[in-house]
């Protein structure tokens, strides 16, 4: 029962603000608040386990429930309550923490400091951001925080006493790996009986509102005719392998999002390795594999290779050893996407030409393809491949279910 403890709070934790947003998001937000407050000051060793399940499986709850929202706007703002719990979480450690700082690690208190510092020119950026771009400022602020903020959280729990995090974290990938085999197997019936057909449609939708759809259609032929084609993709999205002409349907998980599913099988799968527990790995590298997040994929490879070879690397020269590996792909990576205008690469550098233009920037929110305004909509499906769309012939614009 200690296992699934953090995950009953977890699914409390967003079951009950995500339901009461029906009735009244500000109630839902009050009400997330005090469930957030309470498991910080009276359940802080699970605060982790919640944490995670709360980003795993908030979007499958709200699926459930996305037949009574009304637009994709509120879909936006219903999925903001795993932030809400993660401010809150971190606000109630913090506050604690500045009370025992000067009995705590001066370990600890660095790496604190450092985050803080960090947290605060992050602040800085924003303010500038919002100037000319409140929307997006507030959109980035909360991608590029959330990370020091869980840091933080992660830290300042683990300090006050012992975590139990495994065990749950295996409970959790084996009830996501099964979420996925599910979705794999019986896709459009699993989506229905989720309510993830809802859910997936109002993404779509506020993809349509923006043209995104529209311009992609005048720019490769490609048109859209269910919200299941935006889940086809070329085998790992890449022009390298394009001459094989291998479509799949990406699993998302119930995150809903396939890249970030993938990360976090990986993550799972390499913690429960490094502790002797294989088989969600196992099971995860088809799913992995099917999602064709090169990212993920070499995540995987690169840490389970160094798992294997820190039996047989003396510890002194793992580091280096491990930081050669890295430099090769980088380098080779950055070679091969410029042969293939990797929009990765392109991207890569283009901030580098934009930083020494103009180091000081202009601020979170300014450009970037999470920002409504220059980028895809919030919600819309990424990475998708030209190949597939610039073969596609169907002659019809309309928008239908099948």
């Amino acid at each position: 029962m200690r296992d699934w403890g953090g995950i009953f709070l977890g699914l409390l934790a967003i079951g009950l603000p995500v339901t009461l947003h029906l009735v009244s998001p500000a109630l839902a937000i009050l009400l997330c608040a005090v469930v957030a407050v309470m498991v910080a000051n009276f359940a802080t060793s699970v605060v982790p386990v919640v944490l995670v399940f709360s980003y795993l499986f908030q979007n499958l709850v709200v699926a459930f429930v996305s037949p009574g929202l009304s637009s994709p706007q509120e879909l936006d703002a219903i999925r903001a309550y795993n932030f809400v719990i993660t401010a809150v979480v971190w606000l109630v450690l913090y506050a604690g923490y500045w009370i025992e700082r000067k009995d705590m690690d001066p370990r600890l208190r660095r790496l604190i400091d450092f985050t803080t510092g960090a947290l605060v020119l992050i602040g800085l950026y924003f303010c500038l951001g919002a100037v000319s771009n409140f929307v997006p400022a507030v959109v980035y602020l909360r991608n590029v925080a959330t990370p020091f903020f869980l840091i933080q959280i992660f830290a300042l729990v683990a300090y006050r006493g012992k975590v139990e995090f495994v065990r749950p974290l295996a409970v959790m990938a084996f009830l996501a790996l099964m979420y996925g085999y599910a979705e794999l197997f019986f896709q459009e019936d699993f989506y229905k009986l989720t309510n993830g057909e809802a859910y997936l449609k109002l993404g779509v939708q506020k993809s349509f509102e923006q043209g995104t759809f529209l311009e992609e259609m005048q720019q490769t032929g490609f048109v859209l005719r269910s919200y299941l084609d935006t889940m086809q993709v070329s085998l790992f999205n890449t022009p390298l392998l394009a001459d094989w002409n291998i479509t799949v349907s990406r699993v998302v998980g119930p995150n809903f999002h396939p890249i970030s599913y993938a990360y976090f099988l990986v993550g799972a799968s390499l913690i429960l390795m490094a502790t002797g527990r294989w088989l969600v790995p196992v099971l995860a590298v088809p799913l992995v594999l099917i999602v064709g997040s090169k990212g993920a994929v070499i995540l995987f490879a690169l840490c389970a290779m160094a798992l294997f070879l820190s039996k047989y690397v003396p510890a002194s020269r793992r580091y280096w050893f491990y930081m050669l590996i890295l430099t090769v792909y980088a380098v080779a990576g950055i070679i091969v996407g410029i042969r293939t205008s990797d929009y990765h690469v392109v991207g890569f550098i283009g901030g580098i030409r934009g930083f020494l233009a103009n180091p000081l920037g202009h601020g979170l929110g300014a450009g970037g393809n999470l920002s409504p305004v220059d980028g895809p909509a919030i919600g819309a499906w990424p990475n998708r491949p030209g190949t597939r769309m610039s073969e596609s012939k169907v002659p019809s614009a309309s928008f239908s279910t099948r």
